[in-house]
């Protein structure tokens, strides 16, 4: 797991994901993640305050799609998401609700 230098995301060596998190070497990592649950309801939110991921569960997919467009919202888009057509669609979509 490395970071890319311009950005704080961070991008699996192995499999060029975007946090890829089968292969999470902590001690090979610049910045350490530090991640925050939260649980609202039926709706469980995991958050990477450095890397800005998120992950959203519940069994209620209505209740986890809420959550989720809010965080992505929050989070905004940064130059390689910019690059995406899909996510900046969905990014102006949202922010209209």
């Amino acid at each position: 797991m490395r970071l890319c230098p311009t950005r704080t995301r961070s991008f699996c060596s192995s499999c060029g994901k975007t946090f890829c998190p089968t292969n999470f070497p902590v001690k090979n990592f610049r910045r350490v993640p530090h991640i925050v649950a939260y649980k609202a309801g039926n709706v469980l939110a995991g958050i990477d305050l450095v890397s800005g991921f998120f992950h959203v569960e519940s069994e209620e997919i209505r209740e986890a799609e809420k959550v989720y467009d809010d965080l992505f919202v929050f989070r905004g888009l940064d130059e390689r998401d910019l690059e995406n057509y899909f996510l900046v669609s969905e990014y102006i979509r949202l922010k209209k609700k």
